[in-house]
């Protein structure tokens, strides 16, 4: 049996994600770990569960990206696509709310946030760790998987439970200052875009939950993201290349 189907006693944790109190239930001691930062006693605004239904959907999608890919398909239990389920669940439960799930690795500097993003594997996280290493000041919001919201003329960006595997990130809210989507190159150079110029590159780590209406919501709110600025970077991995986007994208 390639997929074992584990039940086990659902625990139901109050957190706090981008602002929103909600009571999650979960399963496995890896998601009570991951929310141990988002603890919250205020009043839950959200109730998320996961049906069978749910992780199959996520099963499913596996299958699929693993026969794509021409590899097998590993000996796991259901328990191991809960974290993806729920963060589903999350995103479409804050959406009413405003708020847009990214796929992207963020920086904070000087109270600001800069989220780099880029197809997995290209270097996010080297090209993060380069400015960690040559600004003392900077650190890492979230790994990944953070939170955007536009309010008050301004877009705000959060850090969220899911950060990554090497789960760098906290518990935090700053404005966004920019968006840079990244590639390799042998030569270090950057330039800023118009959100027309690169609105292909911010389509694909947007997550856009199921449902007409819910992606018609989220398409809106991407199409309006007030006061944050967009750059292509081409680098490599040398300390150069965060030299080069710093110096582009950190405007006093």
């Amino acid at each position: 049996m390639l997929f074992k189907t584990i039940e086990k006693k659902l625990n139901t944790r109050r957190i706090k994600i981008a602002g929103i109190p909600m009571d999650v239930a979960v399963r496995s001691l890896h998601m009570k770990k991951l929310f141990r930062d988002f603890k919250t006693a205020e009043k839950p605004l959200v109730s998320i569960s996961l049906s069978a239904e749910d992780l199959n959907h996520e099963i499913a999608f596996y299958q699929a990206e693993m026969a794509s890919l021409g590899k097998p398909c590993e000996k796991i239990s259901t328990v191991d696509f809960e974290p993806t389920a729920l963060l589903r669940k999350v995103a479409a439960e804050l959406l009413p709310y405003g708020f847009l799930l990214f796929h992207g690795t963020v920086l904070a500097l000087n109270g600001k946030a800069y989220m780099f993003s880029a197809q997995s594997g290209t270097g996010k996280t080297t090209h993060a760790k380069l400015w960690l290493k040559l600004f003392p000041e900077c650190h890492i919001l979230t790994g990944d998987k953070p939170f955007l919201i536009a309010r008050d003329g301004h877009v705000y960006i959060y850090g969220s439970p899911w950060r990554g595997k090497e789960g760098y990130g906290v518990n935090e809210c700053l404005p966004l200052e920019a968006i840079c989507f990244l590639s390799r190159s042998e030569t270090n150079h950057i330039e800023e875009v118009s959100l027309k110029d690169c609105f292909d590159l911010l389509l694909p780590p947007c997550y856009f939950p199921e449902g007409a209406s819910n992606k018609s919501r989220a398409l809106k709110l991407l199409m309006n993201l007030p006061d944050v600025r967009f750059y292509r970077l081409g680098c490599n991995m040398e300390d150069e290349a965060a030299q080069i986007s710093y110096q582009g994208m950190v405007k006093e």
